[in-house]
């Protein structure tokens, strides 16, 4: 990739983060300059810009917000794409009517085909079986999106005519939360609580109403965690303690107002951490295990792969 079309990517980068579209990446050249030292910065930036946007002001009381940019395109069983949505334009820079008769492949980056021939054999060969990949997309200006895509095939009785795939960007990898509040500690669980609060009221459940200053108590234990999450929070009763409050309110609340536990965030926003550097970075392994709070290389390793389905190697190589 020559200077000039480096820079050129870097100024789309800003213009894209100036009006608010922060999933585009640009990619890794494998230079050793300072070009390339700005756009893994950038990168960063990026993705921790997306992640401050989706949270920002909001309030989880049912739910938490798992996902954006769900874009959807129609492909034969020839893997040539016939119909997409309407913001597949704006998201790729691109007008509709240039995806339609291309080979789904036309879309993604270069390392991604390999991932997508790999599985579209899959496909092929099971037709009925839903698969998920993680796949990179490159737009009309040369800039990377990554999302997880989930492809469908559509049932008529007969032969595979058709599948759908949907291309969705998780929020911290859409996190499978933890039952009914159930987070263990020496203490108990929050759920034991509710259960001796709901005996008392008759067995009615009455869900506790959060107050303004328990709402900023859980903000600060949020922010906290994401100003350094490399940090030592210790027991969740000396991290309440330090918070001004008592481990029940922390537990309950932090669930209730951002749908997962105390630890699961920090381990995700540990794990976000490490996955930026490695993706965008040249640091060793050994020192991302250190600066994201792992113990150990080894934890770190077996942490990472089981959350992102592959070695912090494989990634760094942009095999997936």
């Amino acid at each position: 990739m020559e200077r000039d079309e480096r820079i050129q990517k870097i100024k789309k980068v800003l213009l894209e983060m100036g009006a608010g579209n922060f999933h585009h990446r640009i990619e890794r050249s494998g230079k050793n300059d300072g070009i390339e030292a700005l756009v893994s910065i950038l990168n960063m930036t990026a993705e921790e810009l997306e992640e401050a946007w989706i949270h920002q002001g909001f309030i989880n009381s049912l739910g938490t917000i798992k996902a954006t940019l769900a874009i959807q395109f129609l492909i034969d069983a020839t893997g040539v794409i016939t119909a997409t949505t309407g913001n597949t334009e704006g998201v790729f820079a691109e007008e509709v009517d240039n995806f339609i008769g291309k080979p789904f492949h036309h879309v993604l980056a270069d390392h991604s085909k390999v991932e997508w021939l790999k599985n579209w054999d899959l496909i092929q060969r099971t037709p009925y079986e839903e698969v998920s990949v993680l796949l990179y997309y490159k737009s009309a200006t040369g800039l990377l999106i990554a999302g997880d895509s989930l492809i469908n095939s559509l049932k008529d009785g007969g032969p595979v005519k058709y599948y759908t795939i949907t291309v969705v960007k998780h929020d911290k990898k859409s996190v499978v939360l933890e039952p009914a509040l159930g987070y263990n500690d020496n203490n108990g669980t929050v759920a034991e609580e509710l259960l001796n609060e709901n005996k008392a009221n008759g067995g009615n459940r009455v869900k506790k109403k959060l107050t303004f200053e328990d709402k900023r108590m859980l903000v600060k234990a949020r922010n906290l965690i994401l100003q350094d999450p490399a940090r030592d929070f210790g027991s969740l009763r000396s991290f309440a303690m330090e918070l001004g409050t008592n481990t029940y309110k922390l537990k309950y609340g932090f669930k209730e107002m951002y749908g997962t536990s105390v630890y699961r965030f920090l381990k995700c926003e540990r794990l976000r951490k490490a996955k930026m550097m490695v993706q965008y970075g040249d640091e060793p392994f050994k020192c991302i295990a250190h600066l994201c709070g792992f113990k150990s290389v080894s934890h770190f390793t077996r942490s990472f792969t089981k959350e992102f389905g592959a070695p912090p190697r494989t990634v760094r190589k942009g095999q997936v």
